[in-house]
């Protein structure tokens, strides 16, 4: 029996119209998704674009140019070449893509315009196919954005081209998309560029994961330099700024299916060399009505400039769907990795997790808990951890946090609807993962300290696990001095700072030990009062909690057995080296070179659990072993280390 149909949470839920049906989203098989992900059976821009770049077919050579000879092109198939080469060809031209656009935005149609004439003039210094589909974008887009420069004429109704563009000017939503649309089928007819209008669906905005997707309107695919491309005249017109515009020019097939799915050809298209709308896809790997709903949307914002600076930076490792369903007993964790041509790039990753529904009083929580990015390996694999705080309905959305000189940009790379059957919290929004003080957990990064700070660490997950309330992370620290002064921070949920006594820090590593009740722990390491990495630290309960815990009393020193044992020279493993291993229950520790005189006494507590430690009996009784690790330094002559069994 399906999960969906045990559990209370699933069993109640009621889709709204449209919705698609949760059963569609439900994975039998969770140990297959990260191979069928990286295999392309589910489809991911990713593995869309190697499938392109792989089965895709070049230009054809003997239809780069239809200037001179109009001969029909070829049935639509799917381009290896992506836009930027494409783009390229502008260089090797006498005009440039940006003083196509600006000549074409300033030309000015007239009131005795014929579609020849108007076209005579804003094709006049084009020299080939793309720069007069590049100049009829740039018209329709400027005339569409500069309202007011067409003035309405009394006479304007024996004038159809000027009234076509006036009214195409001041029309908005769908009728200003079949405005669009018609004035750029005139011009790419008197260019001589052979298109296709294609209808289909489009994940417009408005569009929630998990819904099927309208039938949205319109695009084109054009057949220059020898290869057909697709264009949405529509949407570019109606975008604000250039950068979103130029996101529908060209576009690579792999980026356009992400909003854009074929279902006809347009009704009066005399193109009958296909009677199977998928084709125009002008994909090597075609999606499927059902895959193009369910997929997600990938850097939602559709702009140009967006898909320069994040395309192919990461890849989600276990999630295929835009919808998700949990399960009990299993915490939602997505997996992400970054690409190896983008790693280099500094970027930021950030998270939102917002209630939809849920099933408490329908109120909603001041902040869901979702975990600062967690780095997991050396090889670029990060992941957040989801606790919503009751059962509902969620939407998580992950965000990138790039920077240039001039500007800083947050765009949205991804987002999921979660379906949490089982809440982790009590259902006040009490729970959730502290933040400490840097963007995200993990061991440290090679550039994360500057100048010649080399701080190694035995690990390479940011996600520690605290058994019985205990953990450790051995470290290296070196630096020009030979010397490195680390301090440490534990926050814990509500990055409140735990008691003293979470943490301890020493030359080898950090000692963690979990307060009572245990909980999400972030520990933070600071070189100089600045932090450099943390840890994220789960514990199932606190070190005094667990069975066989460290220590259950808190045995002061006894200084009084280290002066004795001082004064009488008592035997004692004596070593000039910084560590040594060691069974002696005293240490002496000879200081031969002293910068400084200084009388100091520290006491650092730590688990003394001898490797294949247990509790055994002694006496009829269970005895438990700790220790005590008593540094006391002398005028600087000294150094008594005593461990002491209790």
């Amino acid at each position: 029996m399906s999960f969906l149909e045990t559990l209370s949470y699933y069993r109640h839920y009621r889709p709204t119209e449209a919705e698609i049906p949760l059963q569609d989203y439900a994975l039998d098989d969770w140990s297959s998704v990260r191979e069928r992900l990286q295999s392309g059976q589910y489809p991911t821009p990713q593995s869309l674009a190697t499938s392109q770049r792989k089965l895709g077919q070049p230009p054809r050579e003997d239809q780069q140019q239809l200037d001179d000879v109009r001969q029909p092109p070829t049935p639509p198939f799917p381009p290896r070449r992506t836009k930027a080469e494409l783009l390229l060809q502008f260089q090797k031209q006498p005009a440039d893509i940006v003083t196509i656009d600006a000549q074409s935005a300033e030309e000015l149609p007239q009131p005795d315009d014929s579609w020849a004439s108007l076209c005579q003039r804003l094709y006049g210094r084009c020299s080939g196919d793309l720069e007069r589909l590049r100049a009829a974008f740039g018209f329709v887009c400027a005339v569409s954005n500069r309202p007011g420069r067409l003035v309405k004429t009394e006479s304007e109704l024996q004038m159809p081209v000027y009234r076509t563009l006036r009214r195409m000017e001041e029309s908005t939503g769908s009728t200003g998309e079949d405005r669009h649309s018609e004035v750029f089928a005139k011009l790419l007819s008197e260019a001589g560029i052979p298109f296709q209008r294609v209808l289909g669906y489009k994940k417009g905005a408005g569009l929630a994961p998990g819904f099927r997707t309208p039938v949205g309107g319109s695009w084109f695919a054009c057949f220059v330099r020898g290869e057909w491309r697709l264009v949405d005249i529509d949407w570019a017109a109606m975008a604000a700024d250039t950068d979103s515009r130029e996101f529908f020019f060209l576009t690579d097939p792999e980026q356009f299916v992400i909003t854009h799915l074929p279902c006809q050809l347009d009704a009066n298209s005399d193109d009958k060399s296909t009677d199977s709308p998928a084709v125009w896809q002008l994909l090597a790997r075609p999606l499927t009505k059902s895959e193009f709903d369910r997929m997600p949307v990938y850097l939602a914002g559709g702009t140009a400039g967006e898909f320069e600076r994040h395309s192919g930076r990461l890849a989600v490792l276990n999630w295929p769907w835009n919808v998700v369903l949990g399960r009990p007993g299993e915490l939602l964790e997505l997996e992400l990795r970054e690409t190896h041509q983008r790693r280099h790039l500094s970027c930021r990753y950030t998270s939102v997790l917002r209630c939809l529904s849920n099933t408490i009083d329908g109120r909603q929580p001041g902040d869901c808990s979702v975990s600062r990015p967690i780095r997991t390996d050396r090889d670029g694999v990060l992941k957040f951890k989801v606790e919503p705080p009751w059962p509902g309905k969620f939407y998580l959305e992950i965000r990138l946090l790039t920077e240039d000189d001039d500007y800083q940009y947050d765009d949205c790379f991804v987002g999921f609807v979660l379906h949490c059957p089982v809440g982790c919290g009590s259902g006040d929004g009490g729970c959730g993962f502290p933040s400490g003080e840097l963007s995200e957990f993990g061991p440290p990064r090679s550039d994360s300290s500057g100048g010649s700070l080399e701080l190694g660490c035995d690990i390479a997950n940011g996600e520690l696990s605290a058994s019985n309330g205990e953990a450790a992370v051995a470290l290296m620290h070196i630096d020009g001095d030979g010397y490195l002064r680390l301090t440490c921070r534990v926050y814990q949920q509500g990055d409140r700072l735990t008691p003293p006594g979470t943490a301890y820090l020493s030359r080898l590593g950090v000692h963690f030990y979990a307060p009572a009740g245990g909980g999400q722990f972030a520990l933070v390491l600071r070189l100089r009062d600045r932090p450099v990495c943390q840890f994220l630290v789960a514990a199932d309960c606190g070190a005094d909690d667990a069975d066989g815990a460290a220590w259950r009393q808190q045995p002061q020193p006894n200084w009084q057995r280290l002066v004795e044992s001082a004064a009488s020279g008592a035997s004692k493993d004596v070593f000039g080296e910084p560590y040594k291993a060691t069974t002696a229950a005293e240490l002496y520790v000879p200081v031969d070179t002293v910068k400084e005189t200084v009388e100091r006494v520290e006491l650092l507590r730590v688990a003394w659990r001898p490797r294949g430690w247990e509790r055994r009996r002694h006496g009829g009784e269970m005895a438990e072993a700790e220790a005590d690790l008593i540094c006391s330094a002398l005028s600087n002559r000294l150094m008594f280390i005593g461990f002491v069994a209790y």
